[in-house]
């Protein structure tokens, strides 16, 4: 008999990550908070802007545990919540452990060598247990992950890659904004509820996200500026077993009996 009291659940597979940890639930990137402008090993990822395609895995799946993808431009990891790029991303309730996601985003145009990607998954499954039967939604802190006081979202789990877009705006100058078509944008930022949780088709996009939005544009692993083998050797898996493999059975569908 073997039991596991697991905590880990989500890391960013590309853009690699800052860390390999799928468990990190003190914001805004755990220990490694602030690490941007250090000489860290941590993979640094070169975006152009424009549509690229973010690959996340979920470690343990929960049901309704959506996601964010946000930017920290400063270098300082401290204004995530300034830059979101896709918000209410809903959960896959019918993924196993160990489901990869393919997310494609607008990267702005700007000129940013220090800028942080941000994924933010957030635990709405737990508040039944942490607030009442009765209370459908939580309001995600960043200066409070891990609390549940006044209805806060008290266990979130977050994932950090180190990225430098070569735009040809200043990041003052950009005022972020999540997609016009995006069809979860008029949700209220920050507050997450139980029942986020939406079809993922076979590429593993989101079925709701507009058509621009389910195309796999590769950015990894040969663009890193410094290379991380592990991420490297499990996104390539990933993105083989994941994106080939259905086109495979399809072409060989009318051949099985």
């Amino acid at each position: 008999l073997f039991s596991c009291n697991c905590s880990a659940h989500i890391r960013t597979l590309c853009p690699g990550a800052r860390s390999t940890s799928t468990g990190i639930k003190v914001g805004p990137c755990g220990a490694e908070t602030g690490q941007r402008l250090s000489s860290n090993t941590a993979p640094e990822t070169v975006l152009q802007p424009g549509i690229q395609t973010i690959t996340v895995e979920g470690d343990i799946a929960h049901i309704g545990s959506p996601m964010r993808i946000a930017l920290s431009r400063n270098g300082l990891d401290t204004d995530f919540e300034d830059c979101i790029l896709l918000d209410h991303l809903p959960h896959n309730d019918n993924a196993a452990n160990g489901y990869v996601y393919n997310i494609s985003v607008e990267i702005p145009d700007i000129d940013c060598p220090r800028c942080t990607l941000q994924v933010l998954q957030v635990m709405t499954d737990k508040i039944k247990n942490n607030l009442g039967a009765g209370v459908e939604s939580c309001t995600y802190r960043p200066d409070a992950t891990t609390s549940w006081a006044n209805g806060g979202c008290g266990v979130s789990y977050h994932s950090c890659s180190n990225i430098i877009i070569n735009g040809s705006t200043s990041p003052e100058l950009h005022n972020c904004s999540q997609p016009l078509d995006w069809p979860f944008r008029g949700l209220e930022s920050n507050i997450y509820r139980k029942d986020e949780s939406s079809i993922w088709n076979e590429f593993h996009f989101l079925q709701a996200a507009p058509e621009r939005l389910k195309e796999f544009v590769e950015i990894c692993p040969t663009n890193h500026t410094a290379s991380s083998t592990a991420s490297s050797v499990a996104y390539s898996f990933s993105f083989i077993y994941y994106f080939f493999m259905p086109l495979v059975f399809t072409k060989l569908a009318p051949s099985i009996h």
